[in-house]
């Protein structure tokens, strides 16, 4: 077959947009790379459609809290979506894995083509504006091989030699060269990840511009990568993630606030990230470009019956934990509460906004974060007190008091549990911890991840399946 210059790919990124996956595209006419990438405007477009790659992080936290034992899919046994998950049938042809590969790997392909064309000089800019394309693109690039190691993968916890993903660094030459790359260990494709967020660290602004990555996103980012290497016996990763904690607590830009203003916007605010929302990190959306609706399709509705994904209720369960112990969040974030189909108010949007942000990032994940790794590392009780009760006063919560290191931990556990319910947090909880009843299914078990989609087996003979 006649080799094709990756540049049509590229061309056709800036003109539609798509997420198509770069291993089967063929472009009968195409315009040569050196004409692709020559010029900053094309580069920033292909930006645009790289953070529309990003946007697939919605599909990631649906499909976590889907894995996970937050909510009840038992309704769901008609449908493909939520019968897959019902059954653990997820097999090479299975059409969730196949679009979560798909976007994932979009997004690398797009961050590699600009991380090449900005080394290489292949077009004009001021330096400020050259360092910003390429941080997005390092971070992206890293985000996504953590993503999808965290969908296709054990966890860590199971060893950090089991295979992760096949990590991808170099933009492919042309459309139709196959990557034959085996998967990478799970140790690799993380500190892949790790690599690449700590170069966006040094290339993104302090200040971005609204929607946009910056410093922060990248110091939240790699605290939540070290937060999940677990290592039995050691507690490095929990130092280098009590580090980036630090950091973020420590420049006094981010405030908990009360729990129903970290998800519903005023329609002024739209699109606008303020440090008094606890967000860090937030995926904007609009109208007509609205990734966050597959989140309130599957969480929320209008009404309970409309509701097609509820909480759980029951001994042990969501319902019971934001009841006890939720306070606002029980209160305001839980609509029906007590009903037969109870159900999150997160993914609701603001009053006349049918659409919302997704944040990735909040301050609340950090504070817990950092009082469950400071105790990890032996650090003073006092501080990760501390910490915890900062989210429970503004969720107007119970407030823990135990000065016991065990019954702090387990309490900050819990605290994870309902104040970052239903974001996708929980399923990888669980894997950290170990847990052997994931809905039934152990942390190491084979059916509780998707399984190699079948268009990266056919292309990629030397993969390695699950």
């Amino acid at each position: 077959m006649k080799k094709i210059l990756i540049n049509g790919l590229v061309m056709a990124s800036l003109a539609l947009g798509s997420c198509q996956q770069f291993l089967d595209i063929r472009q009968p006419d195409v315009t040569p790379y050196d004409k692709a990438l020559n010029d900053v405007n094309n580069v920033e477009a292909l930006m645009r459609t790289t953070y529309n790659d990003l946007q697939g992080y919605n599909n990631f936290v649906r499909s976590s809290t889907m894995f996970g034992d937050e909510v009840d899919i038992s309704r769901q046994s008609q449908d493909q979506f939520g019968a897959d998950y019902i059954t653990r049938n997820f097999g090479r042809f299975n059409g969730i894995g196949e679009g979560l590969w798909s976007v994932g790997y979009s997004g690398i392909f797009r961050s590699n083509q600009i991380i090449k064309a900005t080394l290489a000089n292949e077009y004009s800019t001021s330096a400020p504006i050259r360092s910003r394309l390429l941080g997005e693109a390092y971070f992206i690039r890293g985000f996504m091989h953590f993503e999808l190691c965290r969908q296709f993968a054990l966890p860590y916890s199971a060893g950090k030699t089991k295979p992760g993903v096949v990590i991808r660094t170099v933009a492919p030459a042309f459309a139709d060269e196959v990557q034959v790359v085996p998967r990478a260990t799970l140790e690799a494709t993380y500190g892949q990840a790790i690599a690449d967020i700590k170069a966006s660290l040094d290339l993104l602004p302090e200040t971005p511009a609204n929607g946009r990555l910056g410093k922060d996103a990248a110091r939240a980012a790699l605290a939540r990568i070290y937060f999940s290497m677990v290592e039995d016996g050691s507690s490095a990763n929990y130092q280098e993630a009590k580090t980036y904690c630090d950091q973020l607590v420590q420049s006094g830009k981010y405030k908990i606030t009360l729990p129903m203003n970290a998800f519903n916007f005023d329609i002024s605010r739209r699109g606008i990230i303020k440090a008094d929302t606890g967000t860090i990190f937030e995926l904007t959306n609009t109208l007509s470009d609205d990734a966050g609706g597959s989140l309130a399709g599957a969480f929320w509705g209008n009404t309970a019956d409309n509701v097609f994904t509820p909480i759980l209720t029951g001994p042990g369960s969501l319902l019971v934990a934001l009841r006890n112990y939720g306070g606002l969040r029980y209160d305001t974030l839980v609509l029906n509460r007590d009903g037969a189909r109870p159900y999150t108010a997160k993914y609701s949007g603001g009053t006349g906004i049918p659409f919302k942000n997704t944040p990735v990032f909040r301050y609340a994940e950090v504070l817990l974060t950092r009082a469950e790794a400071n105790l990890q590392v032996g650090g003073d009780v006092a501080t990760s007190l501390a910490d915890l009760n900062a989210v429970q006063i503004a969720a107007r919560a119970p407030l823990t008091t135990t000065t016991d290191r065990d019954q702090l931990l387990d309490a900050i556990r819990l605290e994870r549990r309902v104040e970052l319910h239903l974001e996708g947090d929980r399923y990888h909880e669980l894997r950290r911890l170990k847990s052997t009843n994931i809905r039934g299914a152990s942390y190491n078990d084979s059916k509780s991840f998707f399984q190699i989609p079948n268009s990266e087996q056919r292309a990629n003979p030397t993969i390695e399946l699950n």
